[in-house]
């Protein structure tokens, strides 16, 4: 193609997109988000007209193009990043109107409460949910947005920075690690249907509280390479995770055994004081607002004992194969079943203990994954979200080593029917039966736990 010929062409272009918008906006009302649009066509047209025409002097390739380094980062890497986001985005647009049986019975009559009483709502506990997410929920409702924008906005904003933290954690877990790998993080952690349908068609924030999670394992890891030594900042992430989710208590077993093996003294005792001290922060609003503190700090015990008597809240685990009513045997079996989850988490750890043992991230992020898939395949109560941190991390580590692809694949296709056979309740869809999936769960869990063992225990003396 000659540079006049490709000149011409562009100029057809850009007229063409002239022309499109100047119909639109004679057709319709002038608003100034039409007006934008036409501008930024515009600016468009003309970047593309004088970048080509550049290019028409040379010989006509894009390789170069994409291969050309902005800040470190290819062009090709930028351009597939921006193309991830965008389709991110659209798929999430796709479920926000989907009106989830949680947002139909709970959060339209918070929102309709909190609008109606308006900063007053802070005072009157609307919602069982922890305080820091009560007040924001609170004091959007005081805007004027529908209540599906109140419910889902935030924890969608969530997705895309559980995706860069998921990143930053696998930059660090990985030496080395490329722009493409990057890319397939990112792209893994934000388009499976686990995260895409947690707050976008649910409405639920366990993104927020997981988000904080990855970015405190993120810290931690920089601390036991030596890179940095910020070991509050650590624990003021995960008491802010801990004031959004009361989950966030499955993974304390992980970091109390960090501490225990710990080589360098990068966890102290000290640094968990930061959980409270968040918790009390978030606190605040509403204690201002004329809550009582017995108030506040009785919620994360309302929730433990809301479902006691209940063995598994669609979860499928182990209580699956007892099955899932509530009676006087499930009073009872729930603290036995407390005992058990501890117990076997316990003998595990025996197999990786190893008195100051370094720490990798590879280490702290198999640690971490089998602890949250223990404590929730055999903890009673379980909803079928609470395993999200360690789905999340079992992708990234899928991500590092191909070899743990089938167990990833697995458990996201098992907590996808778990997550389909509540949302779908009023469609009577037909979703494989719990103790099929527990069963998937438990071959699953069991092959993950060995192939931990065998590449991180210490196999030869589990008592060290």
């Amino acid at each position: 193609m000659n540079k006049k010929s490709l000149i011409a062409q562009i100029t057809a272009y850009v007229l063409t997109i002239i022309i499109v918008f100047s119909v639109i906006l004679s057709h319709g009302t002038l608003t100034l988000s039409r007006v934008l649009l036409a501008v930024f066509a515009l600016i468009f047209g003309v970047a593309a007209l004088i970048i080509l025409n550049r290019l028409a002097d040379k010989e006509f390739s894009l390789k170069p193009l994409l291969e050309k380094d902005i800040r470190g980062i290819s062009v090709a890497s930028f351009l597939g990043f921006i193309g991830v986001t965008v389709f991110a985005v659209l798929i999430r647009i796709f479920y926000f109107d989907y009106v989830s049986p949680d947002v139909a019975i709970f959060q339209e009559n918070w929102y309709a409460t909190a609008k109606e009483a308006g900063m007053a709502s802070l005072g009157m506990g609307i919602s069982d949910y922890p305080p820091l997410y009560t007040t924001i929920f609170c004091l959007l409702c005081q805007l004027p947005l529908s209540m599906l924008f109140v419910t889902k906005f935030i924890p969608i904003i969530f997705d895309f920075v559980l995706a860069i933290g998921s990143v930053l954690l696998y930059k660090e877990a990985k030496e080395n690690a490329g722009a493409f790998e990057k890319l397939i993080v990112y792209s893994v952690i934000l388009l499976n249907p686990l995260i895409v349908i947690n707050a976008s068609a649910w409405g639920q924030c366990d993104t927020i509280y997981a988000s904080f999670i990855v970015f405190t394992f993120y810290v931690l890891t920089r601390m036991y390479k030596g890179v940095s030594g910020k070991g509050d900042l650590a624990f003021v992430l995960l008491g802010v995770a801990f004031a959004c989710k009361f989950q966030t208590v499955l993974i304390i077993p992980a970091i109390l055994f960090f501490w225990i093996m710990q080589n360098k003294k990068v966890i102290r005792l000290s640094y968990f004081i930061w959980l409270p001290v968040m918790y009390f922060a978030s606190c605040i609003p509403m204690f201002l607002s004329h809550r009582t503190i017995q108030d506040l700090l009785g919620i994360y015990f309302f929730q433990t004992g809301q479902y006691d008597s209940i063995l598994s809240l669609n979860y499928p685990n182990f209580y699956s194969f007892i099955g899932n009513v509530s009676s006087g045997m499930t009073q009872g079996s729930s603290k036995y079943g407390m005992l058990l989850g501890v117990c076997i988490l316990l003998l595990l750890y025996l197999f990786f203990f190893k008195p100051k043992k370094e720490l990798t991230p590879v280490f702290i992020l198999k640690i971490t994954m089998v602890t949250v898939f223990v404590l929730t395949f055999f903890l009673p109560s379980m909803h079928e979200r609470y395993a999200i941190v360690g789905e999340i991390i079992l992708m990234i580590i899928a991500c590092m080593d191909k070899t743990y692809i089938p167990y990833a694949i697995a458990t996201v296709i098992c907590s996808t029917f778990a997550y389909a056979d509540f949302l779908l309740y009023y469609y009577e869809i037909e979703v494989p039966s719990d103790w099929v999936l527990a069963t998937v769960k438990l071959v699953v869990l069991s092959l993950l736990v060995a192939k931990a063992i065998k590449e991180e225990g210490n196999v030869t003396n589990p008592l060290g």
